[in-house]
C-alpha cells in the first residue's frame, strides 16, 4: 500500500506541474479544455497509472516470496536491477520530469511578469509565439513530406 501511494503522490506532483506548464504557456488554447471529461482524467490518470505500477512492482517481485522476511513482512529484493530499475520508474522519472517542468513554468512566469505589466500585450505576445510555432512545425511537415514524396517518386 505504502508504494501505490507513493508512486500516487509523485504522479500527481507530475499532473500538476504539467497543468502549470501547460497553463502559462499556452493560456488561450489550454482555456477551453477544462470541461468535465478532461477534469476526470486529469484526476483519474495518476490513481490508474499508480495501480498498474504497483500491480507490475508486486507482479515481479511476488516472483521472490523466498526472500520476504518472515517476521516483519519486508521485501528483501537483493536483485539491485530491479531495485534500481523501481526506483527510477516510481519515483525518479515523475519527480525529475515535475522539477523539469515546474522550472519551465516557473521561466515562462518571469517572461510574462517582465512584459511591463501589460497582461493583454502578453497574452497577444504568447499566441504570436504560439502562432509561429504552429507554421514552424507545418512548414517542417510539408518539407518532410516532400522528401518523402521525391524519395518515393526514386
Amino acid at each position: 500500500m505504502d508504494t501505490f501511494l507513493c508512486n500516487l503522490v509523485f504522479l500527481h506532483c507530475l499532473g500538476c506541474a504539467i497543468d502549470t506548464w501547460l497553463r502559462l504557456r499556452y493560456p488561450m488554447s489550454y482555456s477551453h479544455s477544462t470541461g468535465k471529461g478532461s477534469t476526470c482524467l486529469k484526476i483519474s490518470a495518476p490513481w490508474s497509472v499508480s495501480f498498474i505500477q504497483t500491480t507490475a512492482e508486486f507482479a515481479v517481485s511476488k516472483q521472490y516470496e523466498e526472500l520476504y522476511d518472515a517476521a516483519g513482512g519486508a521485501c528483501l529484493h537483493r536483485d539491485p536491477n530491479f531495485v534500481i530499475l523501481r526506483a527510477c520508474m516510481s519515483y525518479g522519472l515523475p519527480g525529475l520530469a515535475s522539477l523539469v517542468l515546474l522550472l519551465l513554468a516557473f521561466r515562462q512566469f518571469a517572461a510574462l511578469r517582465r512584459s511591463d505589466g501589460n497582461a493583454e500585450a502578453a497574452t497577444a505576445g504568447l499566441m504570436e509565439a504560439e502562432a509561429s510555432r504552429r507554421r514552424r512545425w507545418s512548414q517542417r511537415r510539408r518539407l518532410q513530406q516532400q522528401q518523402m514524396q521525391q524519395h518515393d517518386a526514386s
